[in-house]
């Protein structure tokens, strides 16, 4: 309905989400001054914060852990402001020395002329976290970190991530049948691109500076997407695009931690091999942090996602029809080793049990529409918010806005499965369907493409008490559950 960043200033909240932090200086400054003082590098993050990538958020800390403080890596996030090509820019920032270190995902190498990666990103190849760990505990990645050095950049560790499985708005994707037509969000990766159209679908890149996922998805703009399970609950409306396949990986979200070359070759001895350290301990970790698929599993449920498994047949369909893929692969001498090498490995890890799809995972509430009696909640609500209300649960920075923002009254009108937002200290009136299912009222959000999802408990005076679902942002949360809305009418 309402955001909560019109109407203070900013919130703590908002400030954490973020997660990052930009050295001061020029980058590529080493800041080591003194005596005692530890030398800074710069990471240039393409994600808002390293909650999206906890490999990477576990090297920083290991760096600064293995160097007893000596070494700090600074993380200055939103690399590339979110651009299509910030995957590939990230890399030629780091070349040209406007940051020391990056991660980048390892798909995104094949369009800078790397093809070393490529086994990584063949589909339906690596498709277990087993597998993931024994590749990355083989001497491949460091084969295939070699080919980076072309590009200005030193390769310190390949990293692991979560397996990205097909998600869809409308149906699950099973068999290839499924995928025919669908307008399939595309990655910059010739290898995922090449996928998307061997199973007939239609490649479609989200342009810059125009609508998220989750708006794309509600204009039709897009039908479905690949992601892991961590990035769909952290950067999706989890019921603009509930279905998802549960035994499907596609391939990991794998990427490469890089260095500028020349600041690698002007460290120390001892700040070389802190940063090597830090980067095969991340590497020895990072499936088994991105291995935590039973848990988001829950939360995606919880959250209005719908669960489902391909049969033997769908699988086997979606193997054969990927087969193209393969055949432009193994034109790289290179390329089909590394997959030939994969797929010996794949034969000798023990078969990961199935991902368990919780029994009690409940159909989601569908976005523009009523899924249960919406009439009981008809009515009008409202809360007021508070100068201490803001100063308790977010941050009040600027006083001149004091007398126009506080007391700030919110208003919610619901009426026949639709409602209405308006908010005093602002001009916004915000609008929508909402839907009910059991204890849960979930509104659709049509000018963001959000959907936030509540549990919800009528008090005997009709006052409604919304509890959030996760995820959600903080400002809303904010703003929709603070307070219990107070029935006026």
């Amino acid at each position: 309905m309402y955001r909560i960043r019109n109407v203070v200033a900013v919130l703590a909240v908002l400030a954490v989400l973020g997660g990052c932090t930009v050295a001061s200086g020029r980058p590529g400054q080493d800041k080591a001054g003194g005596r005692g003082e530890p030398a800074v590098l710069r990471l240039a993050d393409i994600n808002s914060g390293l909650d999206y990538s906890p490999a990477v958020a576990y090297f920083v800390e290991r760096a600064a852990a293995v160097s007893h403080g000596q070494l700090k890596i600074e993380v200055s996030s939103g690399w590339g402001d979110f651009a299509q090509d910030a995957d590939q820019r990230v890399v030629h920032d780091v070349a040209a020395g406007k940051a020391d270190l990056a991660w980048a995902p390892t798909r995104v190498f094949e369009t800078l002329g790397v093809n070393s990666f490529q086994g990584l990103t063949a589909p339906l190849l690596v498709d277990s976290y087993a597998l993931q760990r024994a590749v990355l505990a083989s001497d491949l990645p460091g084969q295939m970190l070699r080919g980076v050095e072309p590009l200005g950049v030193t390769g310190l560790a390949v990293l692991g991530g979560g397996l990205r499985k097909p998600i869809a708005a409308k149906r699950p994707l099973l068999g290839p049948a499924d995928w025919r037509g669908l307008k399939f969000e595309a990655k910059r990766s010739t290898t995922q691109v090449n996928t998307i159209k061997a199973l007939n679908a239609q490649p479609t890149e989200l342009v810059k500076g125009g609508p998220s996922r989750s708006e794309a998805l509600a204009a039709g703009q897009i039908d479905a997407f690949e992601l892991n399970l961590l990035a769909y609950l952290l950067n999706t409306a989890v019921q603009r695009a509930p279905y998802v396949t549960a035994n499907i990986d596609l391939w990991p979200a794998t990427a490469a931690l890089v260095a500028n070359s020349k600041r690698w070759g002007g460290l120390s001895k001892d700040q070389r091999g802190w940063l090597t350290t830090a980067a095969a301990e991340a590497t020895t970790r990072s499936a088994q942090l991105a291995d935590d698929d039973a848990k988001l599993v829950k939360e995606a449920c919880a959250a209005g996602g719908r669960f489902t498994n391909a049969a033997a047949a769908d699988l086997d369909a979606l193997r054969q029809a990927v087969a193209p893929v393969y055949a432009e692969l193994d034109r790289d001498a290179q390329t089909k080793t590394f997959i030939e090498r994969i797929r010996a490995l794949k034969a000798s890890v023990a078969r990961e049990p199935a991902l368990a799809i919780p029994a009690d995972c409940p159909d989601a509430a569908v976005p523009g529409g009523t899924t249960g009696a919406t009439g009981a909640l008809d009515g009008v609500y409202r809360w007021k918010l508070t100068v201490d209300d803001a100063r308790t649960h977010g941050t009040v920075n600027d006083q001149q806005h004091l007398d126009d923002w506080y007391p700030s009254t919110f208003t919610m009108t619901l009426r026949a499965g639709r409602w209405e937002g308006r908010q005093t200290a602002s001009s916004e009136i915000s609008s929508g369907t909402f839907g009910v299912s059991g204890s849960r009222i979930s509104f659709d959000w049509p000018a963001t493409g959000d959907v936030l999802s509540f549990t919800f408990a009528v008090g005997a005076n009709g006052d409604l008490t919304l509890t959030p679902v996760p995820p959600m942002d903080p400002g809303d949360r904010f703003v929709w559950s603070l307070h219990s809305w107070t029935r006026i009418g």
